[in-house]
Order: C-alpha cells, then structure tokens, then sequence
C-alpha cells in the first residue's frame, strides 16, 4: 500500500476524498437519527467501517429515508473506477517516462563503450544501479532496425565488435551516418553492446553517407562464400564456414491469471549461432517492455527480477541436430536445443525445440517454450507458475 501510494499519490488521494466525503455522510445521517438505539448506531458505525461493504449496505438499507447516501456511493464507485483506470492504466500505457528534460550523463558513443571494456563492474554500478539511469550518448548512426515497436539505432562506437543499442519513443526519419545525440535510460551491456530503452532524440546532422564504404561492408557481411579451385583437374567446392549473429531478436514472455494477462517483449536480443551448431543468446532484464510501465517498474524491483542485482539473463548451448540443416539450401529445418539458462542469478539446464529457416543468406529462429519461475527463485505469486516464451530471431 505504502509502494502504490508513492508511485500513484493523485490517484490515492481523489479515491480518499471521495470516500471520505461518503463516510461523512453516512456518519452524521447515523448521528442524526433518532429512530434507532444508540446499541444500533455503533453497530453501523462498526459496519459503514468496513470498505465499501459497509456504506454499500447502510445506503441500500437506508435507501428509502435517504436517497444521497446511495447516490453518494455510486458516484464514489465511479470516480475510484475511472481515478484507478486513469493513472494506473491510461497513464502508464500512454504517457512513458519522458528523459528530454532530465539530467543524464553525457558521453560520445567510444568513450562509453570503453568504460565497459576497461571495467565492466565499474561501469554498470556507475551506470546501472542508479535511481534515475539516464545517459546522453552522441555518435554516427551505424544501422536503423525497425519492428513493431518502433525504431532502433545503433551508433558507430570506432570498437571493433561493439555498438550502442538505442530504442526510440517516437518514430523518427532517420538515416545511416547522421550525427545524432540520444538521450535515454541505461539497460545495460550484453556482448559488446550498450543498450538504451526509452530514448528521446536530442539533436541530429546530416552526414553524407560513403557508399564505397556501405559496399565494402555489406560485401563483407556475406554470410557464405563459395569458391571453386581446380585439383587434380577436379572441380571442388569450398563453402566458408560463417558464425551468423542477429542484433534483430526478440523475447516475448506471457503469462496468464485469474486477475490479468501478463506479458511482456524486449527486442534487443543479441544471439549467435556458430558453423558448429553452438547457439547463445543474451537478453538485459531491463530491456523487457510492458505496456504498462508500473507493472515494469515492479518486475525489476527487488522482490521479483531484481534486475540492478542480475542485470543478464544469457542462454548457451547447442543445436543437438545440426547436421540435419543445410546452410547452402533454402528449407524449413525442425531443430532443438540443449543448454544452460542463467536468470535471477541461478542456472538451470533446458531444452526447447523450434524451426531454423534457410533463405538465401539469411537464418531465422522460431521457439516456443515453457519455464516455471520457481526454478530460478522467483517468487510466483503474481503471476503464474508457468510462462510461454516465444523466441524469434533474423541471423547475417
């Protein structure tokens, strides 16, 4: 009660007010009366105590000899009704945290990923673990990835194998080598990459891009490279093997209870999938988004994911039947895996099947699965013991 009257203080106090005025109204109509013993006017003092029950019940009873304290109740309903579904739901489904105004450290997009390189613990205690996460990094934009739920950039960071992951509220045109400055809250770092959620575009310059330069990287990029030689007068084909890695993931959680659906995406997952069939995917407990965001805010707290404390969930294991799929041939391959779950600090061996898709250079991951939170001490008693996990992922 303490934690909602923090976090919703308007909405408690319109809901007392109202109530109040109603208990003040039922109180002296049972005062006034002179109908009734006073043996029976501490009784209903006693009953019009009990929320709402016993108001409801004194205004029905009552109802002929005096119609406002009914009417009173209704309108009380309804303004607790309306105050709950405003700031509760409405609220904090359509009015995010806005970071434009708030004071955040600010850094170009190579000094912060090196702070993280140099020092990790450090960084994330500077960065992570603070009431108010907010950074304001400036770089190029590297690449732009867009979903459902809107835009990512991704910052140029001069590091080899490290970029910086920011979520956009708004959608915004954008381009490849624009000079932008984006402000946003701290999720934390995952494989060489510094994700940002919630993030506010503070400036943005117009670079021209160098297509030689985007040539180059995309000619790079090729996940397979075939190259005949001739031995022997025999014509070989030697197909290059090629980790593929996917910035373009998501994880989707549900659950379902007697009081609500829960659920839940991020979708800046970093996963590779090795030539060997070795599979890992990494995900920042922050970066899960709730339509709700005071239902976020309570998954991060201390009593459930505690995610300032476990900051990672990471999954590593392999593709038990790799040699059934065909890197080089479009198909739909049945595949399962076999492997270690770290979340909430503990570490448990699972195994889950989905379906790899081949099309041209390119592999797709699909999962669904099932995980018990109970396995990882985690307390289940608002949501439900067991949670749907959909995986999809886009390999280069």
């Amino acid at each position: 009660m303490i934690e909602i009257i923090k976090e919703l203080p308007f909405m408690i106090a319109i809901i007392s007010i109202a109530w109040l005025a109603v208990i003040a109204i039922a109180l002296l109509d049972i005062v006034k009366r002179k109908d009734i013993t006073t043996t029976t006017k501490k009784i209903w003092i006693i009953v019009g105590l009990i929320p709402l029950f016993g108001i409801a019940l004194y205004s029905i009873v009552n109802f002929k000899r005096n119609k406002l304290i009914l009417i009173a109740t209704v309108l009380a309903s309804i303004i607790s009704a309306t105050a709950f579904w405003y700031f509760a739901i409405y609220e904090q489904e359509n009015n995010r945290t806005d970071v434009t105004n708030m004071k955040g450290i600010t850094k170009n997009a190579t000094q912060l990923v090196q702070e993280f390189l140099n020092n990790e613990e450090a960084a994330n205690q500077k960065y992570l673990q603070k009431e108010n996460n907010i950074i304001e990094v400036s770089g190029t934009i590297e690449k732009l990835e867009s979903d459902e739920a809107g835009t990512v950039v991704y910052l140029n960071t001069q590091i080899e194998n490290t970029s910086i992951s920011a979520r956009l509220q708004d959608k915004i045109k954008l381009q490849q080598g624009n000079t932008v400055s984006i402000k946003g809250l701290f999720t934390g770092f995952i494989l060489g990459q510094i994700q940002l959620s919630e993030c506010k575009l503070i400036t943005s310059t117009n670079n021209k891009i160098d297509t030689a330069t985007t040539s180059n990287t995309t000619k790079k990029d090729t996940p397979i490279l075939i190259k005949p030689i001739i031995k022997d007068t025999v014509l070989t084909t030697i197909v290059e093997a090629k980790n593929y890695k996917s910035t373009k993931a998501q994880i989707r959680f549900f659950s379902k209870t007697s009081a609500e659906n829960i659920e839940a995406t991020n979708t800046q997952i970093v996963s590779t999938i090795s030539s060997k069939g070795n599979i890992q995917f990494a995900a920042l407990i922050k970066g899960f988004r709730f339509e709700n965001e005071l239902m976020q805010k309570h998954f991060n707290e201390e009593d459930y994911l505690y995610s300032d404390k476990f900051p990672k969930s990471e999954y590593k294991g392999s593709i038990t039947n790799f040699n059934t799929v065909t890197l080089n041939k479009d198909g739909n391959y049945p595949v399962t895996t076999k492997g270690s779950l770290t979340l909430h600090g503990v570490t448990k061996q699972i195994t889950a099947t989905g379906n790899l898709i081949v099309k041209g250079n390119q592999l797709k991951l699909n999962s669904v699965f099932k995980l018990h939170v109970q396995d990882y001490n985690i307390d289940g008693s608002d949501v439900a013991e067991q949670l749907e996990i959909t995986i999809e992922a886009n390999y280069q």
